[in-house]
C-alpha cells in the first residue's frame, strides 16, 4: 500500500517588523509636511524683518516684533516635532499591533480543534475584559498538561 505524499506547508508571510523601511509616501509626507513648515517660518521671518524694518527707530516695538516672532516660532517648531513624535509612536504601536495579531493567528492555526471552539469564546471574553470562568482555566491547563 502506497502511502501518498504529504502536501507542502503553506507559504506564511511574516509580519512586518518595526525596522521596516517606510515606503516612498511616508517619505513623500515627511518631506512636504517639513517644506510647508519651513515655508511658513520663512514667510514669519520676513514679516518680522519688514516690520522691524519699517519701524526701526523705537527700540520697544522692535523688541516686541521680535518676542512675538520668536514665540510664534518656537510654538510651530515645537507643534511640528510634538506631532511628528506621536504620529511615530502611533506607526510603531499599529506596526505591533499587527505584528501580535499574526502571531495569535500562527498559534491559533496550531491549537487542536477541539480546544478552538473554546479558545475563541476564552479570547473574547478577554478582549472585553472579562474574567475567565473556572471551566475555562481548568480545561486550558488540562490541554497543556496533555501536550506536555
Amino acid at each position: 500500500m502506497e502511502v501518498p505524499p504529504k502536501a507542502a506547508p503553506p507559504k506564511v508571510t511574516p509580519p512586518p517588523s518595526a525596522d521596516a523601511k517606510p515606503g516612498w509616501s511616508e517619505h513623500l509626507q515627511n518631506v512636504g509636511a517639513l517644506v510647508a513648515v519651513g515655508a511658513g517660518l520663512f514667510a514669519l521671518v520676513l514679516i518680522a524683518v519688514v516690520a522691524i524694518a519699517i519701524d526701526h527707530d523705537r527700540a520697544t516695538s522692535v523688541a516686541s516684533i521680535a518676542t512675538a516672532a520668536f514665540g510664534v516660532i518656537g510654538s510651530v517648531v515645537g507643534a511640528y516635532f510634538g506631532v511628528k513624535v506621536g504620529a511615530d509612536g502611533t506607526q510603531r504601536a499599529l506596526d505591533a499591533h499587527k505584528a501580535e495579531a499574526a502571531r495569535a493567528q500562527a498559534y491559533a492555526a496550531h491549537l487542536p480543534e477541539a480546544r478552538a471552539r473554546q479558545a475563541l469564546i476564552d479570547a473574547d471574553k478577554m478582549a472585553r475584559g472579562e474574567p475567565l470562568d473556572e471551566q475555562s482555566e481548568a480545561a486550558g491547563s488540562k490541554s497543556q498538561e496533555v501536550s506536555s
